[in-house]
């Protein structure tokens, strides 16, 4: 038996198909009937790569707090080119409210957190009024700011905009969907990350601010890129973050 009485593996559910491929989220629950508020959670890995059980140790940490979490795969570029990553978790966060009776869920108190893609794809998902509040972790809202030398390298913007990706920089960046007063954002951001510099929350934070939203930024002074659960300040910053998203919902 897992934390609070989830099962060690998560409950598997196919939320939609697209491209041709079957789309699957794992659901972490606490134990008992709920309705349990939820944060979708999106791994990262440049809109191209990664795995939904990457979230797993997010997750558990949710459920600890009394929080459902749903751990959300979508397909990849280049081989699909934005907006599919957004069109997949979109379907997902829909297909979470439509059956959030029976998931034992509460179908208005959603948030969404990710990591780096994970945290852009998040905010869309605020930005679209799909959830109530964000979790930016290592995020690009922003992608008009460079990388670091060595994020760019791996141009995963290009990659996922394709053809004519210039024209479309801004026009991916949700940042700049942003309105006064909208979701609240926490973000954490590492002190030592190689690829996307501190100012891709702290400077996001500032524009969120002038549109008086509530945003939080911590900066971990042992973190890279993305958290590891080993270390115990970037895990109390999850469990941190946690706690507020627990009091938002």
């Amino acid at each position: 038996m897992g934390i609070l009485g989830i099962h060690p593996d998560p409950v598997n559910k196919v939320y939609a198909s697209g491209g041709g491929i079957d789309l699957s989220l794992d659901l972490y629950r606490p134990a008992g009937e709920g309705p349990f508020p939820c944060v979708i959670l999106i791994h990262g890995g440049g809109w191209g790569t990664g795995n939904k059980s990457e979230m797993a140790p997010h997750a558990k940490v949710l459920v600890e707090q009394g929080i459902a979490a749903a751990s959300v795969q979508y397909r990849f570029s280049p081989k699909h080119l934005w907006p599919a990553q957004l069109v997949d978790v979109r379907a997902a966060a829909a297909y979470l409210r439509k059956n959030a009776a029976s998931l034992r869920l509460s179908r208005r108190r959603f948030a969404a957190a990710g990591e780096s893609a994970g945290a852009h794809l998040s905010y869309w998902l605020a930005v679209k009024g799909d959830v109530r509040a964000v979790g930016a972790v290592s995020p690009l809202l922003d992608c008009t700011m460079p990388m670091s030398p060595d994020g760019e390298r791996y141009q995963i913007v290009q990659r996922t905009l394709g053809p004519g990706w210039r024209t479309k920089v801004r026009a991916f960046s949700p940042l700049f969907r942003a309105k006064k007063g909208g979701p609240p954002v926490y973000f954490i951001h590492g002190q030592r990350d190689p690829w996307v510099p501190v100012e891709h929350s702290t400077k996001p934070a500032e524009y969120l601010q002038r549109l008086r939203t509530e945003t939080r930024v911590v900066i971990v002074s042992t973190m890279g890129h993305g958290l590891s659960f080993k270390d115990p300040k970037q895990l109390a910053a999850w469990q941190a973050f946690a706690r507020w998203v627990g009091q938002i919902l």
